[in-house]
């Protein structure tokens, strides 16, 4: 009896743990989503702004600020030397008409199938020579609709440019990054290691096994709405 008492109560606690970190994950969240409203109303210069970004992170910045995307780039992620080519000629690709292809006509198949789980599953959108994995799109015709709908909501004027140790990321990727002549204030590199003595590496660290950032944490490491409000006029680069 003693035993069995002692495993309800073991029980309970470990429910109760559980319990508390939903909690507070959930009031965690709504405070910091609350706070972001907060800065976009009141101490976000730039109201309207775009961000390119290998994957999903401009996706969760609108989010967090509760306005709609203007920027095509969510929901979807882009393989390394492709994510080159595509911000130093955005204004190409962005122009250039969506088709969709195989999964084995992706490029990189063997990384992909090694790394992407849902790789097969989603579609694959090709603009010129640069593969678009729409990652969270149920279908070709949901990708391109979105994809069409958004490119048009881009402000070339305002445009932040992140790239980040993920999706077949390299160091010679990371170094034509750094190399690619774009305004300081308007990129961001995240990173584990800082290589280039630039002010937009964010030093990110590494989750234990892995050897990729974890952008999703972004906020532990930079402030956004300062990042927004200190970009340059970046029109001149996409003409």
């Amino acid at each position: 009896m003693y035993a069995v008492d002692k495993y309800k109560e073991l029980g309970f606690k470990r429910f109760s743990l559980r319990l508390f970190e939903k909690v507070y994950i959930c009031i965690r969240d709504c405070l910091f989503s609350i706070k972001k409203r907060i800065e976009y109303l009141f101490f976000l210069k730039h109201k309207s702004f775009t961000i390119i970004s290998n994957n999903c992170f401009g996706g969760w910045i609108y989010q967090k600020y509760k306005i709609g995307y203007q920027s095509p780039t969510v929901g979807m992620f882009i393989l390394g030397d492709d994510y080159i080519k595509f911000i130093k000629n955005l204004k190409h690709y962005i122009d250039y008409p969506i088709r969709f292809i195989e999964p084995e006509e992706a490029h990189n198949v063997v990384w992909l199938e090694n790394n992407v789980e849902k790789f097969g599953h989603y579609p694959i959108g090709r603009i010129d020579d640069v593969d678009i994995h729409f990652l969270h799109a149920k279908s070709s015709d949901k990708a391109e609709c979105d994809w069409n709908r958004r490119k048009k909501r881009i402000d070339y004027k305002h445009v932040i440019v992140k790239y980040s140790m993920q999706n077949a990321w390299s160091e010679e990727n990371y170094k034509a990054f750094v190399d690619w002549d774009f305004p300081d204030e308007n990129k961001l590199l995240f990173t584990t290691e800082k290589k280039y003595g630039k002010p937009y590496e964010i030093l990110f660290k590494c989750d234990k096994g892995k050897d990729k950032t974890t952008d999703a944490k972004y906020y532990r490491y930079v402030n956004l709405t300062k990042v927004i409000n200190n970009m340059k006029d970046s029109e001149m680069y996409f003409v």
